[in-house]
């Protein structure tokens, strides 16, 4: 087995699991497709019918990427927290606020990559909001100080998940709840669905980063991986293709996939799609570990998913970065065709990679011996920048209310 080490904060080497590299390099290339998706270089015809219908291609990306990806991502993040045995819930802790501050550096640069011109000055200032966009760093932050501080209580994987849930309940009677506040709006997006800036609100989300934890309790226990998964998978498999018939259909208590007004209403999961989409992360753990089997008989000397897996965090960072800065200015033309939108998807990830590997080479050492000099300082400053961000954004009209 090989080791790898944290990327934003360095931690305990750990060994590898090539079922959870696999989960994460596949979620990789989902995810920059999901974006691109997003970043509307794909145009939905809504007129469109059939099989091959833009609509159904929509659901699709949907599915993929909500119930399944941002999902796994959360799990393999609880699941890899503390595979060493060793991370101190100080060490999350601290971890945690190093991932929120890079998540707010990021969400300013790539804001700034959609600037165009003086013209449009009091449209951008009022955009700065956008530096409070609760995407997945602004999530995993919190979460990890979270279960830091559970952690630091003593409290057991299977309590910290029972109490997720409770979270996850509390979080949906609050689904759309929003103050006249703006400031107070953008605070509240941190842990429930209000306001324009949630993506991903810690109550809603924490539990997969907490079931994360508590499988890889087990996980590691289990020496006949094979026999285990003979007598899992075919179980996770039914309940997964049961639970995404019912979300696709929105058959009640699902609502993952609801058409709703507020358009994000599958990034605030109640407990039951919780559950279901826990299900599926487990269904496609199993199916990575089958294929992780498969190469490992290919005797490969280069192992291209691994690469992407222990490359995470800089690839998320830069592809984020490609992404607004192609859509910020317009550099890729609109499609309607699924095909070009993945060789999009495939042309930023090989741009993704080439600047990861120039990082690695010319610029990772400098950065964090640079940064690492004054992390307090650093902070302080993001975190104060961050601020100014809001209340500039407040002044030039943001109100804080969905839109």
């Amino acid at each position: 087995m090989m080791s790898t080490e944290y990327n934003l904060l360095k931690g305990p080497k750990k060994s590898r699991i090539m079922e959870i590299d696999y989960i994460k390099a596949f979620c990789i290339l989902a995810m920059i497709m999901s974006h691109c998706f997003e970043a509307t270089f794909y145009s939905v015809d809504e007129t469109a019918m059939g099989i091959h219908s833009p609509i159904l291609w929509e659901r699709f990306i949907q599915t993929c990427s909500i119930v399944i990806g941002a999902s796994a991502f959360m799990f393999c993040m609880g699941f890899c927290e503390n595979l060493s045995g060793k991370v101190k819930p100080i060490q999350d802790i601290i971890r945690g606020i190093g991932i929120l501050t890079v998540g707010f550096l990021l969400n300013l640069t790539q804001y700034l990559c959609t600037f165009r011109g003086m013209e449009q000055m009091d449209e951008f200032l009022g955009g700065l909001y956008s530096v409070w966009i609760v995407d997945i760093l602004l999530f995993a932050g919190p979460a990890f100080v979270l279960l830091g501080l559970l952690r630091k209580l003593k409290l057991k994987a299977w309590v910290i998940f029972i109490g997720s849930l409770a979270l996850c309940g509390v979080g949906s009677l609050f689904v759309g709840f929003e103050t006249a506040n703006p400031y107070l709006n953008t605070f509240l997006a941190f842990f429930i669905a209000c306001g324009p800036t949630f993506l991903f609100p810690l109550f809603h989300w924490f539990a997969f980063v907490a079931a994360g934890n508590l499988y890889r309790e087990y996980y590691i226990r289990i020496e006949d991986k094979k026999k285990y998964y003979k007598i899992a998978l075919p179980i996770f498999t039914i309940l997964t293709a049961g639970y995404l018939v019912m979300a696709n259909l929105q058959i009640p208590p699902t609502q993952i996939l609801a058409d709703n007004e507020l358009d994000y209403l599958c990034m605030s999961m109640n407990p039951f799609d919780t559950l279901g989409s826990i299900v599926c992360v487990l269904t496609y753990m199993g199916f990575m570990w089958l294929f992780a089997q498969v190469i490992s008989e290919l005797n490969l000397k280069f192992h291209p998913f691994e690469y992407l897996s222990r490359n995470l965090n800089t690839i998320y960072c830069i592809q984020w970065v490609i992404i607004f800065l192609c859509d910020g200015q317009g550099l890729l033309p609109v499609t309607q065709s699924p095909i070009v939108l993945t060789l999009y998807a495939i042309g930023i990830l090989a741009v993704d990679i080439l600047l990861c590997e120039l990082y690695k080479r010319f610029l990772k050492e400098k950065t964090h011996r640079f940064f690492g000099k004054q992390p307090i300082l650093w902070v302080g400053l993001v975190f104060a920048v961050s601020i100014a961000c809001l209340i500039i954004s407040v002044k030039f009209g943001y109100t804080g209310a969905f839109e």
